[in-house]
């Protein structure tokens, strides 16, 4: 009899759960084509936390309730939808993601706050870092970050000939050079001499490439993409919650794993 009592109350539960289930609210979320590791790690923080989420290809969803754009790419193939969208894997410097209908972006720049933050903390005797720029965008949003002046020095250069005189002028007026990626200023043609410059003046810095730890510097810093899509999972549940709702957000890279 008791079993029987036990049987019945499990069967009664299971009902239960299968009814709230059928009513219970299930969005769609349809992602562009995922191309590259870092992308694919992004994606599944993005699903972690999004258990009622039912994701679907973009190519293979018809009317989905959101679309999480990778990169510019992209951003273009869903571009004429009516939906809102999530821009990912973009620079801030990208100009041609001018849609209404966007909803956030999460860049591939990086948080500098959240940079001088681990830095301070790693090295609590630092006053000063300075950052070699080019991109316009990301150094105005460094400029804007007030609460870190005087710590975070920037160096701006317009024309490739000025590269290395900025780098010696960095290393002069700061207790460390942060190797912010910059492919204007950090390229094919420059990055070694620059790493050659540090070397020889035995100046610390910070990169953000595991290889660096192999050239002396004093920290890396990678970025953690799981923790990165986990953030824009909350974003999604959050425009759940508000109904589609939004003011437009952006999001810079605030995750990172501490080599050193």
């Amino acid at each position: 009899m008791n079993k029987r009592f036990k049987h019945i109350i499990l069967t009664f539960c299971l009902f239960i759960f299968s009814v709230f289930n059928c009513f219970a609210q299930h969005f769609t979320v349809a992602y562009t084509y995922v191309a590259g590791k870092n992308e694919q790690i992004f994606l599944s923080g993005l699903k972690s936390v999004s258990h009622d989420v039912i994701f679907k290809t973009f190519t293979s969803c018809k009317n989905p309730d959101i679309i999480i754009a990778f990169g510019e790419t992209g951003y273009l193939s869903a571009e004429n939808s009516d939906k809102p969208i999530v821009v990912t894997f973009i620079p801030l410097k990208s100009k041609n993601i001018t849609t209404k209908n966007v909803a956030g972006y999460f860049y591939t720049n990086f948080d500098i706050v959240k940079i001088a933050d681990i830095l301070k903390k790693k090295v609590p005797e630092l006053n000063t870092i300075a950052l070699v720029l080019h991109d316009e965008n990301y150094i105005k949003y460094v400029v804007q970050q007030k609460i870190y002046q005087p710590l975070v020095q920037i160096l701006e250069v317009r024309d490739t000939n000025k590269i290395f005189y900025k780098f010696r002028e960095a290393m002069e007026s700061s207790d460390m050079v942060l190797l912010m990626p910059d492919d204007f200023v950090l390229n094919y043609f420059s990055f070694r001499k620059v790493l050659k410059m540090l070397y020889e003046k035995e100046k610390p810095f910070v990169g953000f490439n595991k290889k660096l730890t192999n050239y002396g510097a004093k920290l890396v810093l990678i970025p953690d993409y799981y923790k990165e899509g986990v953030k824009a999972g909350k974003f999604l549940r959050n425009l759940f919650k508000n109904k589609m709702k939004f003011q437009r957000e952006e999001f810079f890279i605030t995750n990172f794993n501490v080599l050193k």
